[in-house]
């Protein structure tokens, strides 16, 4: 009985470890990783909540989900063996989805290093974003956003080439 309680008890460690792990990374691309998010962002729409299962599998330290580096961050698990790039300003890779996803024109993933104009943009989409039920959801993909954050959104997503 003693062992089995501790091994519960290292079962709910393991699981709490996850989910902090899960939560920062959600964090870090939020706040730092805006092409990054953005292509997540894309995905969902083409392939629904499948995507966001696989980034955070990958956040949680599973490989061939997702990793992705960004703006000097990086964030998930690489697939085993596999080598972590050539230093691009921005990666994102995504684990396959056995969803055939619709024809469209794909966002492109790498940018120039100086491509800085989606900051501001960003900034202020966020900083509403964040504070809105309204946009939180309509960026799950429930919804649209509110009258404030759709034109925020819109030029956020213009300046990222979304």
């Amino acid at each position: 009985m003693e062992q089995m309680e501790h091994g519960t008890d290292q079962g709910s460690r393991m699981a709490a470890e996850q989910a902090a792990m899960v939560a920062d990374g959600q964090r870090i691309i939020k706040a730092h990783m805006p092409h990054t998010y953005a292509a997540i962002l894309d995905q969902a729409r083409h392939h629904g909540r499948t995507i966001w299962a696989l980034v955070r599998r990958g956040l949680a330290g599973e490989p061939h989900c997702f990793w992705a580096r960004e703006g000097g961050y990086t964030v998930g698990t690489l697939a085993d063996g596999a080598d972590s790039g050539d230093g691009s300003a921005c990666v994102c890779i995504v684990g396959r989805v056995d969803v055939p996803a619709p024809v469209s024109t794909p966002v492109p993933l790498v940018r120039p290093a100086h491509d800085a104009e989606w900051r501001a943009p960003a900034d202020a989409y966020h900083g509403h974003h964040f504070g809105c039920a309204q946009c939180i959801s309509a960026g799950q993909g429930r919804g649209g956003r509110c009258g404030v954050g759709q034109p925020l959104w819109r030029t956020y997503a213009d300046a990222v080439g979304g």
